[in-house]
């Protein structure tokens, strides 16, 4: 009976691409530290899902790739956090010496 489901489920090469998109658009490691780990469980989950693939376990590959595309994308996500906060940081020190500047007598400007 499982045989006979596995078999019916098709290869999933629609969302074999739809990952491997997913993980070539994602942030590297490098430029984004604190996505690496989802980076890293994206790309182990992406090879397991080609091994089922072979093996013929469709439903496992598909259940692999929907995974290792949420962990491309989160890794995406936590990398535009990073870059937001970052962003955010320099804003708010631009400000704090605007207002230092603002704040000083016009003969010492």
């Amino acid at each position: 009976m499982v045989l006979a489901a596995c078999a019916s489920v098709p290869p999933p090469k629609e969302q074999l691409a739809v990952t491997e998109t997913e993980l070539r658009n994602a942030p590297s490691a490098r430029a984004a530290p604190s996505a690496s780990v989802e980076l890293e469980r994206a790309r182990a989950k992406l090879e397991q899902a080609r091994a089922a693939m072979k093996a013929e376990d469709n439903a496992r590959a598909q259940r692999l790739l929907a995974e290792a595309e949420v962990d491309a994308r989160r890794a995406a996500a936590r990398a535009n956090a990073d870059r937001a906060d970052k962003a955010l940081a320099e804003l708010r020190e631009s400000i704090r010496a605007l207002e230092q500047e603002a704040s000083r007598p016009p003969a010492a400007r």
